[in-house]
């Protein structure tokens, strides 16, 4: 979970608009912080996986070295001799909890993108009624790498949904998108027409055998 999903799936993919910078600062920064991540999971790995993992430390260690990146240098070339890594500083719950209004933010976005046949090429504009007090702070000052998760051309914050806007509700916020503006409605509505018509026939079907006394018995 750590390593695909909080490592891969939102730091990697948060840190790209700072590896792609033109700030070299924070270009380094960036490095620093997800090569010496990667070797925490390496030396927490090595047990489990040791010839992978020992593999990826000496292709790593020398670009580390290279850039002068690394937050605490290794003692070993071999990871074999390395001890397990120490926390750095005491977990933060609250800032957890916060960052977490973000990831539900890009997957609220993306979901009302699938579920409302939006181009994946198109980038939109939604509108946010911040409902928890870090909401706005967060998005704002995470603007950037937001919008690039979730393919946004902007972030509106807004105190109430207006006529016509499909909505993704949270308990941090409400997020809309104006419809109109990326999709034929009048095709959307004849394929939720058709999607609701199959839905109803499979229904009815389902009933029928429920109310088999026979079907129910073998259930």
């Amino acid at each position: 979970h750590f390593v695909w999903d909080d490592f891969c799936s939102w730091a990697l993919e948060l840190s790209k608009t700072r590896l792609g910078s033109s700030d070299a600062k924070m270009r380094r920064g960036a490095l620093r912080v997800m090569g010496s991540v990667l070797a925490d999971m390496l030396r927490l790995l090595h047990p489990i996986i040791p010839f992978v993992t020992e593999d990826l430390w000496s292709k790593l260690m020398p670009q580390m070295d290279r850039l002068e990146i690394w937050m605490e240098k290794p003692q070993n070339e071999l990871l074999i001799l390395e001890r397990f890594p120490q926390p750095r500083q005491a977990p933060q719950p609250a800032l957890e909890e916060r960052f977490a209004i973000l990831q539900r933010f890009v997957v609220a976005a993306r979901s009302l993108r699938s579920q409302s046949d939006i181009k994946d090429s198109d980038k939109i504009v939604v509108q946010v009624k911040p409902l928890h007090s870090a909401t706005k702070r967060m998005l704002e000052q995470a603007k950037g790498p937001v919008m690039f998760l979730a393919k946004l051309e902007e972030i509106e914050f807004v105190e109430s949904r207006g006529k016509g806007m499909a909505a993704q509700i949270d308990p941090a916020f409400e997020l809309y998108v104006d419809l109109r503006k990326y999709i034929d409605l009048k095709s959307e509505i004849d394929r939720l027409s058709k999607l609701v018509a199959k839905k109803e026939k499979e229904l009815e079907a389902n009933k029928k055998k429920l109310e088999n006394p026979a079907f129910a018995d073998r259930a």
